[in-house]
């Protein structure tokens, strides 16, 4: 009994071997390993252009030194800052659909009857997809190497930098255990999970120091010491910086107690996961398993037996009428109710299916989801009101607003759009999908219109916020209008990009890391490698890479939209409005080509769309199929 508990205790069991040997097995393993390289290569090349230009071949050796040890420190840098956010962004991922996967192919109750525990099923699909972060980590420390022999970092801070890294690799796969032992979908799971980081690292961080900032927080200044040692326990990226920058705070805030918290998190998230599956799956076998009890059945009173007359001798009489048998008559059946009426499907049942699925399924679910972002959105104004007082009435903070959007939107549609099919196939229900005669275009366009469906409430809210500044003055409608246009055509290419990745391939994790590495490759990797190229042809005074990516990022548009508003009553010049490649330009050239811009994403995005509808077939390996013949006109 004794040899059973210890084993039983143990992580690495049958589950964490067959999840190994799985990972082992998949090709986007070793794709996911080689865009990380590839990243992080580009993120060298760009840290040692920015550093190199700065150098002079005729120096000294002491300064020549001197300068590499400054090479050695700018790219550790570089290398814990791209694996601290990289890791952070791919592991929830990792194990968004560990439990939700068994779930929804029924083997999760098969699992709990086996002598295998719970602690040993969530522990063994957490640790299994950790060892993804930990391989990416180890095919990156050569770059520690090459640091290493340039000089300038000391080996602790190597080793508090890869700690840090990896407890939150480790604290954040398990958010999304958690979310998946509750949610099935496996967009909603990668959403929380992202969200539930957003705040404890962004927000709550953000809210405390406008807090600081303000007059109530003079509580605060007393004991700052204290809460920035809490503040570097509890929040790895700064940590990570602070150790990272040679001569800096690494000193004041050591990495470990960071590592010790987020191993403590991990623990209590993993125990509670085991404590929901254990609940979860003990409720459902309860009410699935074995026979169901039969309901008793209500049967008609028994009919009144007629008195038979009898004579002195105990003969019967003759009945001078025939026993009369009253029929039962059942009671009448109530109406339909208007939640039974049956509804006519229309023409096309994908897209029938999919915009009566909303983003929130449920009651509880919709209340949440609509009441938290709000609550959210106040706190940040209540915040901006106690650091200045008259500062949500100037136009300029609504560009911080307006990026803050435009990123959670583009977050929010790669994530959403890349799950709508593959989410089908972990369920088993893609397959009869296609055994159906439907065609190539009503299936894309009807999930198209689903993910319009589930993107209504998040772009609602986003209008909402600036309709409100709108209506109070504080933004001109040209620049209401101007806003609007640029979040939802500059993002519309990421809704195309994921309905054909969400086709082309077969997971869900997969598929959203490439759609939510595209917008990351368009903006940042082109930027990079042009930057780069700028570097090693003309020097820095070059800025191709700006003023290429400028012309058609969302960001720098919204920026100059925003500030030649607010900037231009006072200014002498009579060209408010800036453009990366074309300096300033006025108002009458500046939204046509803002227009033009975001016509020119509508258009790629469609030709994505018809590209995926052409070689729809194809990719899933189904047989053209025929149009249905037109329906017979009634004689």
């Amino acid at each position: 009994m004794g040899k059973f508990s210890l084993s039983a205790l143990s992580p690495f069991g049958p589950i964490f071997g067959k999840e190994l040997r799985v990972t082992a097995r998949r090709k986007r393993t070793y794709a996911l390993r080689v865009l990380y390289l590839a990243a992080l290569f580009l993120v060298m090349m760009l840290a040692y252009t920015e550093t190199s230009s700065r150098f002079d071949v005729t120096v000294s050796v002491t300064e020549r030194a001197q300068h590499e040890a400054e090479l050695g420190g700018v790219f550790f840098i570089a290398f814990a800052i791209f694996s601290v956010y990289a890791l952070a962004i791919i592991s929830p991922i990792l194990t968004a659909t560990a439990v939700g996967s068994e779930r929804l192919n029924r083997t999760l109750n098969v699992l709990l009857m086996t002598p295998i525990t719970s602690w040993q099923i969530v522990s063994g699909k957490l640790f299994s997809r950790m060892l993804t972060s930990v391989s990416l980590i180890g095919l990156s420390l050569p770059v520690l190497a090459v640091v290493r022999l340039l000089g300038g970092v000391e080996i602790s801070q190597m080793f508090g930098v890869i700690a840090v890294c990896l407890a939150l690799s480790l604290a954040a796969a398990a958010i999304g255990l958690f979310y998946s032992t509750l949610i099935n979908r496996a967009y909603a799971v990668i959403l929380l999970s992202y969200a539930t980081m957003l705040f404890w690292y962004l927000f709550l961080p953000m809210v405390l120091a406008a807090l600081f900032l303000s007059g109530n927080g003079r509580f605060m200044r007393g004991s700052g010491r204290l809460w920035w040692d809490a503040f570097a326990a509890t929040n790895p990226f700064f940590t990570v910086t602070a150790n990272a920058v040679p001569g800096g705070m690494g000193r004041m805030f050591s990495p470990w107690p960071c590592v010790i918290v987020h191993l403590l998190f991990t623990t209590l998230i993993a125990i509670w996961c085991a404590a929901v599956i254990r609940r979860r799956s003990r409720r459902e076998g309860e009410s699935s398993t074995g026979v169901a009890p039969l309901e008793p059945i209500s049967m008609p009173p028994p009919l009144p037996v007629p008195a038979i007359p009898l004579d002195d001798r105990g003969g019967t009489l003759p009945l001078h009428r025939p026993i009369q048998v009253m029929p039962y008559s059942s009671p009448p059946i109530a109406p339909y109710s208007r939640r039974l009426q049956v509804r006519d499907v229309s023409d096309n049942p994908v897209a029938w299916r999919e915009l009566r699925r909303p983003l929130f399924t449920k009651r509880w679910q919709k209340i949440v989801g609509g009441a938290l972002p709000l609550v959210l959105l106040l706190v940040t104004y209540i915040s901006v009101i106690g650091v200045e007082s008259s500062a949500l009435g100037k136009v300029d903070l609504q560009i911080g607003y307006a990026i803050g959007f435009c990123a959670l939107l583009s977050l929010l549609i790669c994530v959403i759009a890349a799950t709508t099919i593959a989410g089908e196939k972990e369920s088993d229900t893609w397959t009869l999908l296609l055994a159906t005669p439907l065609s190539a275009r009503g299936i894309v366009l009807g999930k198209l219109a689903g993910i319009a469906r589930r993107l209504a409430w998040p772009v609602g809210f986003v209008i909402g916020h600036f309709f409100l500044f709108t209506v109070t003055g504080v933004i001109p409608l040209p620049t209401f209008l101007f806003i609007i246009w640029v979040l939802i055509t500059f993002n519309s290419l990421w809704v195309a990009t994921g309905l054909y990745f969400s086709l082309k391939f077969q997971k869900v994790t997969f598929a959203v890391i490439i759609n939510l590495l595209m917008p990351v490759i368009a903006y940042l990797a082109v930027l990079a490698v042009l930057t780069i190229a700028a570097g090693f042809a003309g020097g820095p005074g070059d800025n191709w890479g700006a003023s290429f990516v400028g012309s058609y990022a969302p960001y720098p548009y919204l920026i100059s939209g925003i500030e030649g508003v607010a900037t231009w009553p006072y200014r002498n010049h009579t060209d408010p409005f800036w453009l990366a490649a074309g300096g300033r330009v006025p108002g009458i050239v500046f939204y046509p080509i803002v227009f033009a811009v975001g016509i020119g994403y509508l258009t790629l995005s469609m030709l994505v769309v018809a590209h995926t509808i052409y070689h729809f077939n194809k990719i899933v390996g189904r047989a053209p199929q025929r149009e249905r013949l037109p329906r017979p006109l009634p004689a």
